[in-house]
């Protein structure tokens, strides 16, 4: 059940671990998106479990709709654990990329009053 959303962040979170982010507005606009990302997969797929839970415990309930609710909770599972390895990769190389982007500025001069 991605969208093109989910596809478009999980793109640019790939390309941020295979290169750096030009900036830390963007690897910060980039975590922040992901986190969000995280969330509302993870509301979604609670709520297809709880869906199923419910499906499985109705003796009236469909198999096409068990089945339809069990396919929904195995495509979010592998999406929500690839997003939050990808943001986890991501926190992890952050301080090294905040000290390369702080190594690489001009020192600054004496402060002149």
């Amino acid at each position: 059940m991605s969208t093109a959303l989910d596809v478009t962040l999980k793109d640019r979170l790939r390309a941020a671990l295979e290169r750096e982010p030009a900036t830390e507005a963007e690897l910060r606009k980039l975590i922040d998106e992901g986190r969000a990302s995280a969330l509302l997969v993870r509301a979604r797929l609670e709520s297809v479990e709880g869906r199923l839970a419910s499906l499985a415990g109705d003796p009236e309930s469909s198999l096409s709709d068990l089945a339809t609710t069990l396919r929904e909770v195995q495509e979010l599972r592998p999406a929500l654990d690839e997003l939050q390895g990808m943001l986890g990769e991501l926190h992890a190389r952050a301080p090294e990329l905040r000290r390369s982007w702080l190594a690489a500025r001009p020192a600054s001069g004496p402060v002149v009053q």
